[in-house]
């Protein structure tokens, strides 16, 4: 397994930045893998919510089944993401009051399947906490702005 994770301060209440991550319509704002996603469960995002998410790497677009997994309200959401064809992987955010507003901090698990498995350490190469620091700052950027 690859684990990287990140963190960031945003100067806006964690209320702000909770609804912001967690609306379905905002993933390909700040998500750099994601060109767009939908809801294709009923009801407000919660819970079991099931989203299809389009990614492109290298110019190769791959549509993915993502599975909320945790979801406690300003505090804690996680998702499941499906078969990307080599690895499955979550996405585990957490949610904090600061002295500037909210500490978000995300870690993500990338499960290499079958040979890729093999290529665990070249590979973990490519998934580096950069992505996740990349990611964090356009949350922060986005939310500070809608302000």
């Amino acid at each position: 397994m690859i684990k990287v994770e990140g963190n960031i301060e945003i100067n806006r209440p964690i209320e702000q930045v909770w609804k912001f991550l967690t609306s379905v319509e905002n993933a390909s704002k700040w998500d750099t893998g994601i060109v767009e996603a939908r809801q294709t469960s009923n009801g407000p995002v919660g819970l079991g919510t099931i989203i299809e998410a389009v990614s492109e790497s290298r110019s190769k677009r791959r549509t993915l089944k993502v599975e909320v997994t945790e979801y406690d309200l300003n505090k804690r959401v996680a998702w499941k993401i499906g078969d990307a064809g080599f690895a499955t992987g979550r996405s585990i955010y957490n949610f904090e009051s600061s002295d500037r507003g909210t500490r978000l901090s995300k870690t993500s698990e990338i499960e290499l399947k079958s040979f890729y498995k093999l290529l665990t350490p070249i590979l973990r190469r490519r998934f580096t906490n950069d992505e996740i620091v990349l990611d964090l700052n356009n949350i922060k950027r986005y939310v500070e702005a809608s302000a």
